[in-house]
């Protein structure tokens, strides 16, 4: 309008845009931001309840309260008579909603709060809910990186290593020998690489009165996303030294996965290694059911809560409620990608994906741990549990005779009710495995 209609320096034209609210990334909502930023002066933005636009008597003068929710809250209806304190104290923001829209707020309290209340609603079109994932965090352990996000780049006089950030003293020694599979987003430049690492920590644990469940449990170990320096390119051959720097460290890697971005040489380089490598893509639709597979299974295990996840992961988080279902199926960020990143997100998703293509090696059929065995009872002694372990071992050796000289070589794995050989001599409680 200004090419058009300007004259003299005034511009004597008017236009209205009028809309619902709808959710938080919205284009009216984004549009309004930037208009209150560019041209205050010009523009005037009336964004009020329907109740407080319209005339006072048109109401009958009765209300109920809601609890306007956020990312980590689910708005609800306040009931009658209740102390609004609490719901104030835990992040709510109350509201006054005139009886006569109550029905409305019961059917869908999303849709009437952006229809009548001009409340964005950050569940509209979210793929997760906020209150889901947090109830997969734990405060009793931290993220592996001590940053977020980590600066190294190829430039010769880089010498920067992933694993200067990686603080092994936050990993509990005992999760070494756990499964740990860990996936790889690949970038260049531009965007960040996201590398994640999760361990298989058996089956969910046993909770009275729910029937056992047979999938596994996971715990995420470590997330980061590398950013080149301005004018270079992440180093792929630093990716690389850092899965193998996690090798050399005790971690049981077992299995390595990327997107298929320049991963011809990665995947011949982790094969020479003897790492188990396969290409992911966890933003792949399926054609037939127009599913998402790997972000529905990733979104599952997170609702069904079978993933522990630290609490000090502030990108990780806002990536993962970042997450938008579009028309196709595909997840992606709002707009495409464009005002978010997910390259954690999908490093998690991808590394959980990957674990679970495996979960036929850990579907034991007596016991999933050795150490279930052996802790008969929570109010046996530790010394009479650890004579237990050493008679089991010696029945073992007992009931299956190999030449002295390669007891140092074998496994035995009774993990699915029968003995075979297994390369790996170190005694792997968490995979059922006895070695002698």
């Amino acid at each position: 309008m200004k090419t058009r209609f300007i004259h003299k320096g005034s511009n004597p034209t008017l236009m209205i845009l009028a809309s619902s609210k709808r959710s938080e990334k919205s284009f009216l909502e984004t549009h309004m931001k930037k208009k209150i930023e560019d041209e205050e002066s010009s523009c005037l933005i009336v964004d009020e309840a329907v109740w407080d636009v319209k005339p006072r008597d048109t109401y009958s003068g009765r209300i109920f309260r809601v609890g306007v929710g956020n990312r980590f809250l689910a708005s609800e209806i306040i009931p009658d008579n209740v102390d609004i304190k609490p719901y104030v104290d835990k992040g709510y923001k109350v509201i006054n909603v005139p009886i006569e829209f109550k029905e409305d707020f019961k059917d869908n309290i999303d849709r009437a709060l952006c229809d009548f209340a001009g409340i964005s609603s950050s569940d509209l079109i979210k793929y997760i809910s906020g209150q889901r994932l947090l109830q997969c965090k734990r405060s009793n352990y931290m993220n592996a990186f001590i940053r977020d996000v980590i600066e190294v780049g190829n430039a010769k006089e880089d010498k920067i290593q992933y694993y200067n950030f990686f603080d092994l003293e936050r990993i509990d020694p005992i999760l070494k020998s756990r499964p740990m599979f860990i996936h790889l987003d690949m970038s260049l430049s531009g965007d960040k690489t996201g590398i994640a690492g999760i361990w298989i920590l058996g089956k969910k644990p046993h909770i009275d009165g729910i029937p056992d469940s047979k999938e596994l449990y996971y715990k995420v170990a470590f997330s980061v996303s590398v950013k080149p320096p301005k004018g270079y390119q992440v180093s792929f051959e630093k990716t690389r030294q850092f899965i193998y720097w996690l090798r050399d460290k005790g971690f049981n890697i077992r299995g390595v996965s990327s997107d298929t971005f320049q991963n011809a040489d990665l995947a011949q380089q982790l094969k020479d290694q003897g790492f188990d490598y396969c290409i992911i893509s966890v933003d792949r639709v399926n054609s037939e059911s127009h599913v998402c597979e790997p972000y529905q299974y990733f979104k599952n295990s997170l609702y069904e809560e079978r993933i522990e996840l630290y609490d000090d992961c502030p990108l990780l988080t806002e990536e993962i409620l970042g997450l938008e279902k579009n028309s196709s199926g595909k997840i992606d960020h709002p707009d495409g990608g464009r005002s978010g990143s997910k390259d954690q997100s999908d490093a998690v998703c991808g590394a959980i994906w990957n674990a679970s293509r495996h979960s036929d090696e850990f579907e034991f059929e007596y016991g999933d741990t050795l150490s279930v065995i052996t802790q008969v009872s929570g109010s046996i002694e530790e010394d009479i549990r650890n004579q237990i372990t050493i008679d089991f071992e010696e029945e073992l050796k007992n009931a299956h005779v190999f030449p002295s000289q390669n007891r140092q070589e074998i496994g035995l794995d009774f993990g699915r009710g029968r003995a075979r050989k297994v390369d790996n001599s170190a005694f792997y409680l968490a995979q059922g495995i006895v070695c002698f």
